[in-house]
C-alpha cells in the first residue's frame, strides 16, 4: 500500500514536470509566432517602400538580401536562443534597409519639393486663398513622414503639378521670387520696386494686398 501511493505521488510529479514543461514549450511557440507575426508586418512594410521608392534605384548590399534571404528560411524552424539571435539579426537588416531609403527620400524630397514649398509660402503672404495654402500644407506635411508609399507619392505628385501650375499662371520668375523674399522678410525698399515688379503687383491686383513700412 505505502509502496503504491509513493509510486503515485511520482507519477503526479512527474506528470506534473511533463506539464509545465508543455506548458513552457507552448509558451514560447505562442510567444515566438506573435514575434514572427510582428516581423513579417514590418517586413511587408519595408517592402512597400522599396516598391514604392524604386525610382530612387538604392542598392542595398547583395550580402544583406542573401542573408535576410537565408534567415526568413530558418526562422520557422529555430527555437530558444537561436530563434532569437536570428531575429535579432533580421531585425538589424531591417532597420539598415529601412534607414537608407528614409535617408534617401529626404534628399529627393529637398531637391523636388523644398522650393515649391518656399514659394508657395511666400505666395500666401500676400494671396491668402485656401487653394493655396492646402498645396503647401500637404506637401510640407510630407517632409517629415514616414514611412512613404505608392499612395502618398500619388498625392504629391499631384499637389506638385497643380502647384507648379499656381506658380506657373502667376508668372513668378526669380526676380518675382526675390521680391516675395525680400517682402515676407521686412526687407523691402521703394528702390527695389522694378518696373517688372510693378507690372506684376498691377497685373495680379495686389496694390492693396502689400504694405510697405518706414524704418
Amino acid at each position: 500500500m505505502l509502496l503504491d501511493n509513493l509510486q503515485s505521488t511520482i507519477d503526479k510529479i512527474e506528470y506534473i514536470e511533463y506539464a509545465e514543461s508543455v506548458q513552457k514549450t507552448l509558451e514560447e511557440l505562442n510567444n515566438n509566432i506573435k514575434e514572427s507575426k510582428s516581423l513579417y508586418n514590418e517586413l511587408d512594410e519595408i517592402t512597400d517602400i522599396m516598391d514604392s521608392l524604386s525610382f530612387l534605384l538604392i542598392n542595398v548590399e547583395e550580402s544583406i538580401k542573401i542573408r535576410l534571404s537565408s534567415d526568413l528560411k530558418s526562422l520557422d524552424y529555430e527555437s530558444g536562443e537561436e530563434f532569437r539571435r536570428i531575429l535579432r539579426r533580421i531585425k538589424s537588416d531591417i532597420k539598415e534597409i529601412n534607414d537608407l531609403y528614409r535617408s534617401n527620400w529626404k534628399k529627393y524630397y529637398s531637391e523636388k519639393y523644398t522650393e515649391i514649398v518656399k514659394v508657395l509660402d511666400l505666395i500666401s503672404s500676400i494671396i491668402n486663398t485656401s487653394e493655396i495654402l492646402v498645396l503647401k500644407n500637404i506637401l510640407d506635411s510630407h517632409k517629415s513622414k514616414w514611412p512613404i508609399v505608392k499612395s502618398d507619392l500619388d498625392n504629391l505628385n499631384s499637389k506638385r503639378k497643380e502647384s507648379m501650375k499656381v506658380i506657373e499662371n502667376l508668372e513668378i520668375n526669380d526676380e518675382i521670387e526675390t521680391f516675395l523674399i525680400k517682402l515676407s522678410s521686412n526687407e523691402m525698399y521703394i528702390g527695389d520696386l522694378s518696373k517688372e515688379i510693378m507690372s506684376w503687383i498691377e497685373k495680379n491686383n495686389m496694390e492693396n494686398k502689400i504694405k510697405m513700412t518706414i524704418e
